[in-house]
């Protein structure tokens, strides 16, 4: 199941700029590649959530906003998001 999100999310990605993420399936290749630190509590969870929201367990939204704590986390969102 794909879960297109409302609103993507910038991601920003050193050494390529701002790129937007706009669903679960993007936010989780994002995590499992380049995500600078893959062991905090939050990083797992919202790699779990993403699973999930693939297999329509959670919906697309709340697996979004676990992407942006984890990214404002990671230093790679701004607050804004």
């Amino acid at each position: 199941m794909q879960t297109v999100w409302r609103t993507p999310v910038e991601l920003n990605v050193a050494g390529s700029g701002t790129v937007s993420v706009a669903d679960p399936r993007e936010a989780l290749d994002y995590l499992t590649t380049i995500w600078p630190d893959q062991t905090s509590e939050l990083f797992v969870d919202t790699k779990a959530a993403c699973m999930q929201a693939l297999e329509g367990v959670i919906d697309g939204e709340a697996c979004r906003n676990l992407f942006v704590a984890a990214g404002q986390e990671a230093g790679m969102i701004s607050l804004s998001n």
